[in-house]
């Protein structure tokens, strides 16, 4: 236990004594005292235990702050240096993909122009296939965004025409193959990883599953084989676009792709007509009897072909 007070004070500053310190013991400076600090310090080695706890506790707590600080900042900085990394070797992985292909590409090539590391490469995508899928589901985000956004764009226009709306979103489409060309001649090239082809597929049904909740079609064979049709219509438009020799070109055919769009719209999916069951009889012999007329047909040009000539 601290030494206790043994008398009067005087405030820091002042001349006059004031009355004398009523707390016990006297902390020394550290707990307020009628308008001010009591000016008695302790002496060394005996500081009152509560307050040398609050002290430590204060100290442990800045310390703890500190750290805590420091490791935000480290965090902060290593994911930013991650992040750097993960680019730098995406983009080096771009330009030898689609200089040599996949299957010439090197791993040694890509690391050498991303100035990292075979170690760092692994540590960050798995190696080269896992590498190459990023840049595909990289692309393949980034169309996904653009048409999006242009359906959605058109929408708060007020555009409600289903043909309209699908338009938007297909010339995004298309431009963003323009844009990033490379790409999409490298992830149609066939050229790809093992079990890509499985990926790209699966990927081709979730777009025209979209396709087809934007056109509002219904869940039958017909629907789908529309929706697939026009989907299929833009992956190949995209192909064409893609390999078009300058902007003026690929603009054209980015039209042509549209106006395609539209002729397939313009009567909607199709569906059988329900004839009556005569009417479906009456087809049937019909059929029977052309099949019938055509066989007499071949039979007599077989026997003026076997008959002898002059």
């Amino acid at each position: 236990m601290g030494p206790q007070c043994q008398g009067s004070h005087v405030r820091p500053g002042r001349d006059r004594l004031l009355e004398s310190c009523s707390v016990t013991p006297c902390p020394g400076g550290v707990r307020p005292w009628r308008g001010g600090l009591c000016s008695v310090r302790p002496e060394a080695g005996s500081v009152d235990s509560t307050s040398a706890s609050s002290s430590s506790s204060a100290s442990a707590s800045s310390a703890a702050s500190r750290q805590a600080r420091g490791k935000s900042a480290a965090g902060t900085w290593q994911w930013a240096r991650t992040a750097e990394t993960q680019r730098a070797l995406l983009d080096a992985a771009r330009e030898v993909f689609v200089e040599q292909g996949f299957s010439q590409a090197s791993i040694a090539e890509v690391v050498e122009r991303a100035g990292s590391s075979v170690g760092s490469l692994y540590h960050h995508f798995g190696g080269k296939s896992e590498l190459y899928v990023a840049l595909w589901q990289e692309y393949q985000q980034a169309q996904e965004e653009a048409a999006a956004g242009a359906v959605a764009a058109a929408k708060r226009a007020g555009v409600t025409d289903p043909f309209e709306l699908f338009s938007a979103g297909a010339r995004a489409y298309l431009e963003g193959s323009w844009q990033h060309r490379d790409l999409t001649v490298l992830f149609l090239s066939g050229d790809t990883p093992p079990g890509f082809g499985v990926m790209a597929r699966t990927r081709g049904h979730q777009w025209i599953s979209q396709n087809d909740t934007l056109l509002g079609l219904s869940d039958t064979s017909f629907d789908r084989l529309y929706a697939t049709i026009l989907t299929q219509l833009i992956g190949e438009g995209a192909r064409e676009v893609a390999v078009a020799k300058n902007r003026q070109q690929a603009s054209r055919v980015a039209d042509a792709v549209i106006e395609y769009v539209q002729r397939i719209m313009a009567n909607g999916p199709w569906s059988p007509a329900v004839k009556p069951v005569g009417t479906v009889r009456a087809d049937r012999a019909d059929r029977a009897g052309r099949a019938e007329r055509a066989e007499r047909g071949t039979r007599r040009a077989s026997a003026r072909a076997d008959s002898p000539t002059d």
